[in-house]
Parts: structure tokens; sequence; C-alpha cells
């Protein structure tokens, strides 16, 4: 039985186009920058937490589908509230834009066989979106560190009015979601 197992890896990995296994280093690459930018400015070291994630991370770049990407992304996250105490560093929106990609790049793998080239207009539409995303990151950013310099006194009506705008966006998002998925 392991053997056989063996043998279907090895056969997948013959199989796998250059570009799968370019996105595949892509991934792994995005993984250990968003922990590389997490540890810089900090007193902590690329220790057998950092490598561990690492490994993770390549393992889920082998099996895209699975969950150990979702798991990878919280171990950065969790390196990252131990390490970094101001949450509105720039640093913050470089992390952010890793596990983007890396979570992007890694849902293209998982829905595209091992075998596939995927052809440029694809992959066009999925870097349009991911920079969609990162922009709105980047603008959602700025706007806290702008606001985070006035002196005002937190408002419970603000936050309920940003959650349920939020949760109008989901809402909206879904609904859009499922009609693609009805009409196709």
């Amino acid at each position: 039985m392991i053997t056989e197992r063996l043998q279907r890896w090895i056969d997948t990995a013959l199989m796998a186009s250059a570009q799968r296994w370019a996105f595949g280093l892509a991934a792994v690459v995005m993984a250990t920058g968003a922990l590389l930018v997490t540890l810089v400015g900090t007193g902590d070291r690329f220790g057998w937490f950092a490598v561990l994630t690492v490994v993770l991370a390549a393992i889920a770049a082998v099996q895209a589908g699975s969950h150990t990407a979702a798991v990878v992304i919280v171990l950065v996250v969790l390196q990252w509230m131990s390490a970094v105490d101001d949450p509105t560093t720039p640093r913050s929106l470089m992390v952010a834009v890793c596990l983007l990609v890396f979570h992007s790049v890694l849902a293209l793998m998982a829905v595209t066989p091992h075998s596939t080239t995927v052809p440029p207009d694809v992959l066009r539409r999925w870097a349009q979106r991911v920079g969609a995303v990162t922009i709105t990151t980047a603008a959602v950013w700025a706007l806290v560190r702008v606001l985070q310099q006035r002196d005002a006194p937190a408002d419970p009506r603000l936050t309920l009015l940003a959650l349920l705008a939020a949760g109008l966006g989901v809402v909206l998002l879904l609904r859009r979601t499922i009609g693609d998925i009805d009409d196709g």
C-alpha cells in the first residue's frame, strides 16, 4: 500500500507541468516571505516553528486541494501575532499580500489538473482579482493608519455599522456566487 502511494506521487510529479512546478515554488516562496517579513525587526529567529510552516507550505503546494494551506495561513498569523505588537505596521500589509498570493496560487492549483498549463487569459483574470484585493487591502490599511491618528472616543454605533456593511457584502457576494452557479 505504501509503495502504491509512493508510486502515485512519483507519477504525479513526473506528469506535472513546468507551470505547476513554478506555481508550487511561488506558493512556498510567498509563505516563506510572509514569515521572513514577520520576523524582520523582531528578536525572533527563523526557528523550528517557521521551518515547520515552510515544510507544510511545500506539502500544501503538492496537495493543493487539501486543507494544509489553511493550516499554513493560521501558523503564519500565529507567528505574526506572537512577534509583532503593532498591527498597523507596513509589514502587516506585506504579510497580508504574501498570504493572499499564497492562497490564490494554491486555489488555482486546486482547480486545475497537474499536467495542465493554465491559459494566459485565465491567469490574467486571476491576477486582476488578486490585484483588486491587494489594492483594496492597501486602501483599508491606509485608512486605518489615517484614522489611527485621530483622537476620538470609540463609537459602538460605528462598529455596528461596519459589521452590518461587512455582513451585507458577504450576503451580496454569496448571492452573486450562488446565482452564477445556478446559471451555469
